[in-house]
């Protein structure tokens, strides 16, 4: 436990970090838009930027940073003036509920189509098309040709808004079909090497049925390393759903983010990645526990 909790300590730093340095040198100054933007002479600038202690050494800042950063302090914003964190709170319910109902989506069907792709049933070709495009088709196609179809076409769902529980469903649809092709993926191997195990020839000798050999002896030792493939999909989903909050217009952290970056509100972009970060540790932490409760040969 010590020795997790020193390794997740040291990845969200090493993040924070470098997320910070990045930031600060990249062209542009998103204060200094903002001010001439309202008309703001270049003393009253300066004046802003030593308030906000933006014109001291990098070294300084850095401190500064780490310091509040350890008291979960994540900054103001420099286009607005707001806390950091009350603006990603503000978004951040809508992109876990999205996250959250796509990987419920996508686990199940992602067991389901690695299952069907590597056992030899008749449905084996339909498992392996799906994978092949969950994982080779871009998000923003299937978004795309998904918001043409069901919304503009049919019109059974709205392309677009957040407050109507239909306008969940096609971006559920559209992320979980892309989460659920890794998971597929990381099942179909693990079962075909599991069918090759001496200890699932020596059940089959032993006269057992098909379905207790394919439960107990292959699916069930296959799916263990499943638990780290879906809690890396899961850290991905909270910092990694730009694209379909873009498409379906959704108010939520990853287009917070993308907004963001294009104007430089580097506060608010630190603040976004150190929080995926820790999510993103927290998750895989937690799976690495799991992992060892119930795979006994872990724990030995």
């Amino acid at each position: 436990m010590l020795r997790l909790l020193l390794s997740a300590l040291i990845t969200v730093w090493l993040a924070a970090s470098l997320v910070f340095v990045l930031l600060r040198i990249l062209p542009g100054d998103a204060l200094e838009g903002q001010l001439l933007q309202g008309g703001a002479s270049q003393t009253r600038i300066d004046q802003v930027r030593d308030e906000l202690g933006l014109n001291d050494s990098l070294s300084t800042q850095y401190m500064r940073y780490m310091v509040a950063l350890a008291q979960g302090d994540l900054g103001f914003s420099l286009a607005n003036g707001r806390s950091v964190n009350v603006i990603i709170g503000e978004r951040l319910w809508p992109t876990v509920r999205l996250a959250g109902l796509a990987l419920a989506v996508a686990v199940p069907l992602g067991l389901a189509c690695g299952t069907l792709a590597a056992l030899p049933t008749v449905l084996n070709r339909v498992g392996q098309v799906a994978i092949m495009l969950a994982i080779s088709v871009p998000v923003y196609w299937t978004g795309t040709l998904a918001i043409i179809l069901f919304a503009a076409q049919l019109r059974w769902f709205p392309a677009s808004g957040s407050s109507d529980w239909r306008a969940l469903i096609l971006p559920v649809a559209v992320l979980s079909f892309h989460t659920m092709g890794e998971i597929a993926r990381v099942t179909q191997v693990n079962v075909q090497a599991t069918q090759q195990q001496f200890f699932v020839t020596v059940a089959r000798a032993r006269g057992l049925t098909s379905g207790i050999v394919q439960w107990r002896y292959i699916l069930r030792p296959a799916l263990l390393p499943v638990i780290s493939v879906i809690a890396l999909q899961a850290g991905f989903l909270i910092g990694g759903t730009v694209i379909t909050e873009m498409l379906f217009v959704r108010a939520g952290i990853g287009r917070l983010l993308l907004d963001s970056t294009i104007n430089q509100d580097y506060p608010v972009v630190q603040g976004i990645v150190v929080l995926s970060t820790v999510v993103y540790v927290l998750v895989n932490t937690l799976a690495d526990l799991t992992y060892r409760l119930v795979d006994p040969r872990m724990r030995v």
